[in-house]
């Protein structure tokens, strides 16, 4: 997976190791859920989220 520099560094600060997905609120995982969509330029983003993204 790529990311950016300052999220590498978020996840390096954070310890996420020890969270499961009963820590992530029903809202976020029922984004996940959807999967991902590419848009026309070519970027990745979250299907659930593209709707709003267009506005």
């Amino acid at each position: 997976m790529r990311s950016n520099a300052r999220m590498r560094e978020l996840l390096r600060a954070t310890g996420v190791s020890g969270l499961s997905h009963h820590d992530i609120p029903p809202l976020f995982r029922d984004v996940a859920e959807r999967g991902w969509s590419v848009t026309a330029a070519g970027g990745r983003m979250l299907t659930g989220l593209r709707q709003a993204w267009n506005r």
